[in-house]
């Protein structure tokens, strides 16, 4: 078979901070970056992707996550948004490396919210690693979280000892509070 070969793209012309009326954060796996989630997208969508929420004012951004040690790879350093020490339900959570991600997510936030687009308006998803991310900020202990109308997680997972579930609980009350609540469209 031949090899996979993922053409860089250029990003679609018209959205950019000042003229976005919603932004999109989406967030990549571990060991890649946001330039590689960004093209896998582009080329699993053909492109549809970006030029559709571009076509709707929508601003997608791909940060990348820091390179640290990465436990799961012998301490080497790695592109990825929290260490785990193995793979396994019952490996607990990097809770430092969380946090850092999730106040490196909070600060874009503040940056895009800074550039005129409004909070209920901006939405984060990830892919694996990024997708974990994207649910602590959306329902965990971020700035942010209970605020986005629009929180998307894809192949992802959790901790057994994540703090998400306890964080989401306290801010998600059956029958009042947020959860009664309804986020307007992201569009």
């Amino acid at each position: 078979p031949e090899p996979l070969f993922i053409a860089p793209i250029s990003s679609p012309r018209g959205v950019t901070m000042s003229t976005a009326r919603a932004a999109l954060i989406f967030l990549h796996g571990s060991g890649d970056c946001g330039d590689g989630v960004r093209s896998w997208l582009h080329q699993v969508s053909g492109g549809d992707f970006e030029r559709q929420l571009a076509a709707a004012g929508i601003k997608v951004i791909f940060p990348d996550a820091p390179s640290r040690p990465y436990s799961l790879i012998g301490g080497r350093h790695q592109t990825v948004w929290f260490d785990r020490t193995a793979m396994a339900y019952n490996a607990p959570e990097d809770k430092a490396g969380m946090a850092e991600s999730v106040e490196q997510i909070d600060s874009l936030i503040d940056k895009i919210v800074g550039s005129g687009v409004p909070l209920n308006r901006i939405g984060v998803a990830g892919l694996s690693m990024g997708a974990c991310v994207a649910l602590h900020v959306g329902y965990g202990a971020g700035r942010y979280a209970g605020q986005l109308p629009m929180v998307s997680s894809f192949s992802t997972f959790l901790a057994e000892d994540s703090g998400l579930d306890a964080a989401a609980a306290a801010r998600f009350k059956p029958g009042g509070g947020a959860a009664a609540a309804t986020a307007p469209p992201l569009l």
